[in-house]
């Protein structure tokens, strides 16, 4: 059993780190892998890439997960708890993997359409940098949703959380929903923005 991170908040922090290194760390060695599997591809036309549907299942787990964590919380289902919390992780860590690899090839298509772009299509092709910042942004939200998860992780295997107190495990998971939310809603303009 884990020492309580009351008792000394500086192992708290070292464990913090230490995770949260080893989730992105994870997480950006696997989208490099992919980009180096595919690096050897032609870039193609502006499209939307498949990954994303991927990403997108990835991170519907998570939320199932976190919300089956909050529910065995709330029933002092400990080891149920931390298995979904740590299945949450994982699927976060999945997500951001393949959310880089699509925003690869998201950009290497957006460098060939550029290149070849006549003053005309150039126009049409301005909506497109919204999509990036809005999918940017994103990736931002989502790198704190993952931090603050990596936090509730380590506090849940430290036996912080009870049927009383689970209000972080809560929040975590309304995060992550919320995220989920924008999420498909950037999907739907990749969609319509990417179609021909």
């Amino acid at each position: 059993m884990a020492q309580p991170y009351r008792e000394q908040p500086n192992r708290l922090a070292l464990h913090f780190f230490l995770l949260a290194g080893i989730v992105f760390g994870i997480a950006c060695m696997s989208g490099w892998v992919l980009i180096e599997l595919s690096s050897g591809t032609e870039p193609g036309d502006f499209h939307f890439p498949r990954v994303f549907w991927l990403s997108s299942i990835s991170l519907i787990t998570g939320s199932i997960a976190l919300e089956r964590a909050s529910l065995f919380v709330s029933r002092e289902q400990q080891k149920p708890f931390r298995s979904n919390l740590i299945i949450a992780l994982v699927s976060g860590a999945f997500f951001v993997a393949l959310q880089i690899y699509g925003m690869w090839i998201l950009l290497r298509s957006q460098e060939t359409e550029f290149a070849f772009a006549t003053a005309e299509t150039a126009v049409a092709l301005g909506v497109k940098p919204y999509v990036f910042v809005a999918a940017f942004l994103h990736a931002m939200h989502f790198f704190l949703a993952l931090l603050f998860l990596v936090y509730v992780t380590l506090n849940g295997i430290a036996d912080r959380y009870d049927h009383e107190y689970y209000w972080g495990v809560r929040v975590c998971a309304w995060f992550w929903h919320g995220l989920g939310i924008v999420w498909l809603m950037i999907l739907v303009v990749f969609a319509i923005v990417t179609m021909r």
